[in-house]
């Protein structure tokens, strides 16, 4: 009975029932809980999630451990907190969706309407336009935890609230792209909780190994490749936009845009 009234709360309703008892902490966290408030209640939620989505729900490796799900779905939520820009590396063969906030009734559209460009930017720390409205390259660099361009404003990181995407903002600009780091840390919380079921004997070694390699090759099946043309595509797909149109627009309205942009 008490599994049965657990199975209908959600992950902010289990979570706290977890320090009112030793009994109750077991079976708040039992597998079955956790692995439907990740991938019913949680990953479905947010179009960045897709990639997680799109893993077999077999392949993950959670249940090994009782407490499994649980910590994978603190570590998601975890990883949507943190900031996610730290690095050059963080940024460099990412598509870039660019909005004119001026020509966008409202930053909710991000990623419902088309952008007006998309830019990447490039190992030599040059942004780069790729699609859309003609901008001209400028140096970039990461300074204070913000994306700079010279003479213009600090571009902050965030996340897109809608779609939970990596999104850069200042006031005359809005970019989201896509964001790799929450397959990248669901990857890492499986292989570590198949180390330790291996060392704690729960499995063979190799048995361990097999579900890890039926992993990998499972993800490169899905994601055959993670360069730019492919993220472009994967990006515009999940977040339901057409295919990449050239720019037609009037040439008047194109100095409109790129006055306002981190470019000149």
């Amino acid at each position: 009975v008490l599994h049965h009234v657990l199975s209908n709360l959600t992950a902010s309703e289990l979570a706290p029932l977890r320090s009112v008892s030793i009994r109750l902490r077991d079976l708040a966290t039992s597998n079955a809980h956790w692995r439907r408030c990740l991938l019913s209640d949680l990953v479905p939620n947010f179009v960045a999630f897709n990639e997680i989505a799109a893993i077999p729900p077999l392949l993950w490796s959670f249940s090994l451990v009782h407490d499994g799900w649980f910590r994978a779905y603190c570590e998601l939520k975890r990883v949507v907190k943190a900031p996610w820009l730290r690095r050059d590396e963080d940024l460099i063969g990412a598509p870039w969706m660019v909005y004119f906030k001026s020509h966008l009734p409202s930053t909710e559209l991000l990623g419902i309407e088309d952008p007006h460009a998309t830019i990447r930017f490039t190992p030599d720390n040059m942004a780069e336009q790729v699609s859309g409205l003609p901008l001209n390259s400028r140096k970039w660099w990461i300074e204070d935890g913000v994306m700079r361009v010279s003479a213009y404003p600090p571009n902050v990181p965030g996340r897109e609230p809608r779609t939970l995407c990596r999104k850069f903002e200042h006031s005359t600009v809005a970019m989201i792209s896509d964001s790799p780091e929450y397959l990248e840390a669901m990857v890492r919380i499986n292989n570590t909780i198949i180390k330790e079921a291996a060392s704690e004997r729960l499995v063979s070694q190799a048995e361990a190994e097999s579900l890890r390699n039926a992993f990998e090759q499972a993800k490169k099946s899905i994601f055959p490749s993670s360069d730019f043309n492919m993220r472009n595509k994967r990006l515009r797909n999940v977040l339901g936009l057409t295919d990449e149109r050239g720019d037609d627009r009037e040439e008047d309205t194109v100095g409109t845009y790129t006055a306002s942009f981190l470019f000149e």
